[in-house]
């Protein structure tokens, strides 16, 4: 069993998306860029709805998709940075959503 998991937060795997982040950030600081980014008066109340998420997943995160493709380069750079550490809690920025990513889009059936 393998586990994904982003320092500081998940929203980290979004923004990668859209932008190169390599400095630490709080999950509040985080959301800010992405409430920016998606035009959004809450973050909370709006991006985790299940009609937002289906969405930005039709933008964002089909395995066809050039922004999955950079958030995933992005992100490998990114946990590549701390591969010699043993001390996880301290990889920030890092996630290893990628990597599920990639299992996922390998295991990805047409829709048609």
């Amino acid at each position: 069993m393998k586990v994904a998991w982003s320092n500081d937060a998940f929203e980290l795997w979004f923004i990668l998306h859209f932008q190169k982040l390599d400095i630490p950030l709080t999950r509040k600081e985080l959301n800010l860029i992405l409430k920016k980014k998606w035009n959004l008066n809450s973050f909370s109340k709006i991006a985790k709805t299940k009609d937002f998420c289906e969405d930005h997943y039709s933008r964002h995160g089909d395995n066809e998709s050039k922004s999955q493709e950079l958030a995933i380069d992005r992100a490998r750079k990114l946990h590549r940075a701390y591969e010699n550490r043993k001390d996880y809690s301290n990889h920030c920025p890092c996630t290893t959503v990628y990597l599920l990513v990639e299992e996922l889009n390998k295991n990805l059936k047409p829709l048609f």
